[in-house]
């Protein structure tokens, strides 16, 4: 089944289906067909990745704050945030950019449906209600 989502309606299911998947349920088709699907979202995502990969500037400025704020180094940690201030200001850009992508962004997704038989006995309600609302199985 093809279906239309946002890239932010596809990170929330790539999270959802990989903590179900987590749970370890058994059922190799059941599994299978979770796989199948979070390794489609997964591609889906690796743009979405690469534009918000935070700029090598970026990360010294990172590694620098968390030194100086676990010394407790009030005044470096000023001195560092007026240092990377256009750095900053930059990943803050680019972040939005990143959410806005999120938003607009649609793309169709092949979803691998499971047949209900195929559920494992033991899934917990609201992974079966998740399954189920997003049109993930096909009752016989």
């Amino acid at each position: 089944m093809e279906k239309e989502l946002t890239l932010r309606e596809v990170f929330m299911m790539f999270q959802q289906l990989t903590n179900i998947i987590n749970k370890n349920y058994k059922g190799v088709k059941f599994n299978y067909a979770l796989s199948k699907t979070i390794s489609k979202l997964d591609r889906e995502l690796e743009e979405v990745r690469k534009v918000a990969k935070p700029s090598p500037q970026y990360e010294a400025y990172q590694q620098r704050i968390a030194i100086a704020r676990s010394k407790g180094d009030e005044e470096e940690i000023k001195k560092i945030e007026e240092e990377f201030k256009e750095v900053k200001e930059e990943y803050e850009k680019q972040m939005k950019e990143v959410d806005q992508m999120m938003d607009e962004t649609k793309v169709k997704i092949d979803i691998h449906q499971i047949n209900l038989k195929d559920i494992p006995e033991d899934i917990e309600g609201k992974d079966l209600l998740y399954l189920e609302y997003n049109g993930f199985i096909l009752e016989d």
